[in-house]
């Protein structure tokens, strides 16, 4: 559907641009799900060696015609479904129904290894997802001074309901 917008002065700008977001089907027409059951899937990363890395963002690309993640961008629901975040660290979920990005902050260095976990509603007839189904990159990683450090990679373990192989993409 494609609308035609005229700038009006009385309406902020951040209004004209969401409603036009909305009405374009970004987000207001995501598919629909009944849930049967869950998916449980652990993140991990791996940074480089040599680097030690404080703050990440990461794009967990996931198979929305079989997952979700009940609620949108950070709504609550979504806050509650991504969980163990290292000790000492901000992270902020926001849900895409498609993507899920998550950001991690802190003072101290990342561990190597799991840094969160999702747990998503698997939708009624289908299978349960393996780690080939999801896209784990990370699109930006910083020391604690946020000087960016390229070559950290994650990985996507599937915990329940599959075997633990693991499937890796890098920046």
């Amino acid at each position: 559907m494609i609308e035609t917008w005229r700038w009006r002065r009385d309406v902020p700008a951040c209004a004209l641009l969401f409603t036009v977001l909305l009405m374009n089907g970004t987000g207001a027409h995501a598919a629909p799900c009944e849930p049967a059951g869950a998916a449980r899937v652990t993140v991990d990363l791996a940074p480089p060696s040599d680097k030690t890395i404080a703050g990440v963002k990461i794009d967990l690309d996931y198979p929305d015609d079989r997952l979700k993640i009940p609620g949108f961008g950070d709504a609550p629901d979504v806050k509650l479904r991504v969980t163990g975040f290292p000790e000492g660290f901000f992270g902020a979920p926001n849900d895409l129904d498609d993507d899920l990005i998550v950001a991690l902050a802190g003072t101290a260095a990342l561990p190597r290894g799991a840094i969160f976990t999702v747990e998503f509603d698997r939708c009624k007839g289908g299978p349960m997802p393996t780690p080939k189904d999801f896209r784990c990159k990370v699109e930006e990683a910083s020391t604690d001074t946020g000087v960016l450090v390229e070559g950290t990679t994650c990985s996507v373990r599937v915990l329940e309901g599959s075997d633990t192989k693991t499937t890796t993409k890098s920046k």
